[in-house]
């Protein structure tokens, strides 16, 4: 006979010490501040350019794209490697400006970042930008500038 939770107040509990009931193995938390820094400094070059919000509760990447086709393109497989995910995280993906793209991860059930939005930041930099000409930038507001530095320094 399997165990199943209750409802409490609008709340999923468990039978097993009245813990939450949550798909993302947090107890209903999102991820602490300190682990977030942690993980981005640990992942290296691969989420170098994943930034958290100024609370910890999201991650956002952005790109220059100089074909709008292309930057559609990629957004339709980060969507089907969202598709593919068990817990079905949702990026927010917005393109701006003509020539900015702009992907947001969150888990707003718990109000933050979980280990799924983590993971799905590692495979969607897994993804071929460059097929896609896409350059990615840590600054919309300046990414011009951003874009003639990366050009020099390809130069040297």
């Amino acid at each position: 006979m399997a165990v199943r939770g209750f409802s409490f107040f609008g709340k999923s509990l468990s039978r097993v010490a009245g813990e939450k009931c949550c798909p993302y193995g947090q107890n209903g938390q999102p991820l602490s501040k300190e682990y977030i820094i942690e993980f981005l400094k640990n992942s290296g070059e691969q989420l170098k350019y994943w930034r958290p919000n100024e609370n910890f509760t999201m991650l956002t990447h952005s790109w220059y794209f100089k074909n709008y086709l292309q930057a559609a393109g990629f957004v339709l497989e980060v969507a089907k490697l969202d598709s593919n995910n068990i817990l079905k995280q949702t990026p927010n993906m917005y393109i701006m400006k003509k020539e900015v793209l702009r992907i947001e991860l969150t888990t707003t059930v718990l109000g933050g970042l979980s280990h799924a939005d983590l993971s799905l930041a590692a495979q969607i930099s897994l993804l071929p930008g460059k097929e896609y000409s896409l350059t990615p930038i840590f600054d919309e507001k300046n990414f011009r500038r951003e874009l003639r530095m990366q050009m020099l320094e390809n130069k040297n």
